[in-house]
């Protein structure tokens, strides 16, 4: 999210970023890995998460109505940071478990 929104910073707002860049958190996925299904449910770009605004019924994906996230609300960016290269890691799958290794410099 800390670099989405320092793209949004650089481009001039997120108004100027979605027509080239959108940012989805589908719930349950942590860090690319997860989300087994478990029920249906709408995925919308950030800022905006899915909330069962109807009451229906939690697996039903008619229940749930688009709402910006309060977390996003606080959210505050003071510097662009640092993407410099050096800081990666990789991963591969070596004889058959997953190994994270430093990128390359």
């Amino acid at each position: 999210m800390a670099y989405y929104k320092a793209v949004e910073k650089v481009m001039g707002g997120s108004a100027a970023t979605e027509g080239f860049a959108r940012l989805f958190l589908p719930p349950g996925v942590a860090h690319c890995g997860g989300g087994n299904t478990t029920a249906g449910r709408p995925v919308h770009p950030f800022p905006y998460v899915a909330k069962n605004t109807t009451g229906g019924p939690a697996d039903d994906a008619g229940s749930y109505t688009p709402v910006r996230s309060t977390a996003e609300a606080n959210l505050t960016l003071n510097r662009l940071g640092s993407f410099r290269s050096g800081y990666e890691t990789v991963g591969n799958w070596v004889h058959g478990e997953w190994a994270v290794s430093k990128g390359k410099a």
